[in-house]
C-alpha cells in the first residue's frame, strides 16, 4: 500500500522535532495519487467548502452561496501574507460524495493502521482516522 519504505523512522522523526513537519516524498504511488486528483478535480463547488484565515476574520465559506465574500476574504488573506502576517486558506469536502469507490479507497488507505502508525511514530501524537479531505 505505502509506495515509501519506512524502515528507518528516525530521519522523518527528526525533520518534524526540528521543524514542526514533514514532508515524505513518494509516500503513496503516483498513479494512485493522479487518480484521486482527477476524481476530485472534477467535483463542483458545491461539494466544498473554503476555509479562510486571515487578520480579519477566520471562516468556513459556502463556495456556492458565499463565492464573492469567499473571493474578497482571499484576496484580504494573501494580503495578510505578504505583509508577513499568519494566514491560510484551503477548500474541503464538506458534503457527502454518495457511493464513491474512489473515495472508499481514498479513506481506506489514508486511514489504514499502517500509515496512521507511521505517522503517529512520527509526530509523537496519537492518530485514529482522517476526519476531511482537503484540496490545496
Amino acid at each position: 500500500m505505502l509506495h515509501q519504505n519506512f524502515q528507518d523512522l528516525d530521519k522523518y522523526r527528526n525533520e518534524f522535532n526540528a521543524q514542526g513537519y514533514v514532508v515524505i516524498d513518494d509516500l503513496l504511488d503516483n498513479i494512485l495519487i493522479e487518480k484521486w486528483n482527477n476524481y476530485l478535480q472534477k467535483k463542483e463547488d458545491l461539494y466544498w467548502t473554503q476555509l479562510i484565515k486571515s487578520s480579519e476574520l477566520e471562516k468556513d465559506f459556502n463556495l456556492v452561496d458565499e463565492k464573492k465574500d469567499s473571493l474578497t476574504s482571499y484576496n484580504n488573506a494573501l494580503r495578510n501574507y505578504n505583509e508577513g502576517k499568519f494566514c491560510f486558506s484551503f477548500k474541503r469536502i464538506n458534503k457527502p460524495l454518495g457511493n464513491s469507490d474512489v473515495i472508499d479507497e481514498m479513506r481506506s488507505r489514508l486511514s489504514s493502521l499502517d500509515l496512521i502508525n507511521i505517522l503517529s511514530k512520527i509526530g509523537h501524537r496519537k492518530i485514529s482516522g482522517i476526519p476531511s479531505i482537503f484540496r490545496g
